[in-house]
């Protein structure tokens, strides 16, 4: 019954919102369901084993998450895990580029695919890949950036 119910809450949205919707439902503080916990536990346990992080940027509200292996590939805590935080990971020489191929994906909504390198709280410098794609809008405004994050160092 509780499946119909929340099957049934769904609201009328186009192919691309209902990921974002999902995302949404599955973020914030009402309890899953027992599929939800399943599916939210397989993925957390697919991202460690193939060691990724995922993120997400709400673009119309600035919202900013990113999942707990993602953070662990940057050396964050929960609490840290804010876009400026991140960003400020990025090697200093790095910066400008990283900044520049963003810039250019926010335009022409191409996927991309950057390799970089950030310097930890420790000092400690590695090199990460990251992979993002835009989501948008019925209108063609771009409204959500996602992607993962991986460690590369060897």
């Amino acid at each position: 019954m509780a499946r119909r119910a929340v099957r049934n809450a769904k609201p009328k949205l186009g192919k691309d919102r209902r990921a974002a919707w999902a995302l949404r439902r599955m973020s914030n503080d009402a309890p899953l369901s027992h599929d939800a916990l399943f599916a939210k536990a397989g993925f957390e346990l697919a991202e460690r084993q193939a060691g990724y992080g995922a993120w997400f940027w709400h673009l119309e509200t600035d919202a900013f998450h990113m999942t707990p292996n993602g953070r662990a590939v940057l050396g964050l805590g929960d609490e840290e895990a804010s876009l400026g935080v991140i960003l400020a990971r990025i090697h200093e020489e790095d910066r400008l580029e990283v900044a520049a191929r963003v810039s250019s994906h926010l335009e022409d909504g191409k996927p991309y695919d950057l390799a970089f390198r950030i310097t930890l709280a420790n000092k400690d410098v590695r090199w990460v890949r990251a992979r993002g794609h835009v989501t948008r809008a019925a209108s063609g405004k771009i409204v959500m950036v996602a992607g993962s994050i991986e460690d590369t160092t060897y």
